[in-house]
């Protein structure tokens, strides 16, 4: 599972940056009925600045 892990990181970290050289910012929520839950750690994943929770 740990590759697969590292896998996912890499290609969330590729749309993270391609996202922000246009200007963007990548966010990923999961969204429930009773509330929207941002995923903090993949949020944060490769981007040490970044803050690890933030509200959606």
């Amino acid at each position: 599972m740990s590759e697969l892990e590292n896998r996912a990181d890499l290609l969330i970290s590729t749309l993270r940056r391609f996202i922000a050289a246009s200007g963007g910012e990548l966010r990923i929520v999961a969204r429930y009925p009773e509330a929207d839950i941002l995923i903090e750690h993949l949020a944060a994943a490769g981007n040490p600045k970044s803050p690890r929770a933030k509200a959606p």
